[in-house]
């Protein structure tokens, strides 16, 4: 099966009644994080679409952490333990500057799909036209 082929099963399976909303978290530092909710059904697809996503494309970037199995917060910083100097930068808005169409435009360079797949896909992986938090 192409993986035109597997993503277009995977939006087939898009809940009719797929539904998010902007809800917020507080930070560490104070303050709150806008974070976008999803209801169960859109949640559900999610996860079934991250698991389809990394069988397509099981060789993420070694930087990236977040979504992917066995990758978290504390395995990004674990190589930066006991190091003499750490720098830390928070990006303001870091996941509403990625648009859908940065989104888009990557899925169809990465997973080598068509550019209207890409598109469709991006569109439900975004939020209100940006990565979600």
């Amino acid at each position: 099966m192409t993986n035109n082929e597997r993503i277009e099963q995977l939006l087939a399976t898009y809940p009719t009644d797929a539904k998010a909303w902007r809800g917020w978290e507080p930070k560490s530092s104070g303050g709150l994080r806008p974070i976008a909710k999803p209801n169960k059904p859109l949640s559900k697809w999610l996860k079934h679409a991250n698991k389809e996503l990394n069988n397509i494309y099981p060789n993420w970037p070694t930087f990236m952490h977040g979504g992917l199995k066995k990758h978290s917060y504390v395995t990004h910083a674990r190589p930066h333990v006991n190091k003499p100097c750490v720098i830390t930068i928070d990006v303001k808005q870091c996941f509403d500057s990625i648009s859908t169409q940065h989104v888009a435009d990557c899925l169809e360079r990465e997973l080598v799909i068509s550019k209207k797949l890409a598109e469709q896909l991006a569109k439900r992986l975004c939020f209100k036209g940006a990565v979600a938090q």
